[in-house]
């Protein structure tokens, strides 16, 4: 059975992707550096397509997005990745045409085994040893949780490892509630 797979030039794709992948060494300057990148490959995308725009440089939308890039790097760094293994970041965008409305997507990669939680009392977590006493830490999550449209995590199907993520929409709430 013979099955034409050409595709008319006058055929206009729904939406468009862009990506970039980066890794980054286990030093504490890599989580400024990944949220650099970040910055630097949202301001590189192309002009969108007629409609609202999507993240523009400045927007607090982008800074929302780097905040969360933030914590997920630390997160990598502390807690997922062996003692000498960095990560990897993902980036990508998917805009759609008609709308012109956008989903960023954000994922740091990590050979760690263990699986993030978010307990859903985290703002009472004391010190250890401190009973009482509010922690500096572990709020990372409810702060990904609270200023991105959707995170989770997604094991790596061989081997160790997984990459944690977060989708951003752009304008805020477009193709769903925030």
């Amino acid at each position: 059975m013979l099955m034409k797979t050409d595709i008319p030039s006058s055929v206009t794709p729904c939406f468009a992707i862009t990506s970039s992948e980066r890794a980054f060494p286990r030093h504490p300057y890599s989580v400024r550096a990944a949220r650099d990148h970040v910055a630097a490959v949202v301001s590189r995308l192309a002009p969108p397509p007629p409609g609202p725009p999507a993240p523009p440089a400045g927007d607090d939308r982008l800074d929302d997005v780097l905040v969360c890039v933030s914590e997920l790097a630390t997160n990598a760094l502390v807690h997922g990745a062996p003692p000498d293994c960095g990560f990897l970041l993902r980036i990508t965008l998917v805009r759609t045409s008609a709308t012109g409305a956008a989903t960023l997507r954000v994922e740091v990669h990590d050979d760690g085994k263990d699986l993030p939680e978010q307990a859903p009392d985290r703002l009472s977590v004391s010190a250890p040893g401190r009973e009482g006493v509010p922690g500096t830490g572990g709020r990372g999550l409810l702060l990904v949780s609270a200023l991105a449209d959707a995170w989770g995590v997604s094991r790596f199907r061989t081997g160790p490892g997984k990459a944690v993520w977060a989708e951003f929409r752009f304008p805020r709430g477009a193709g769903g509630e925030h």
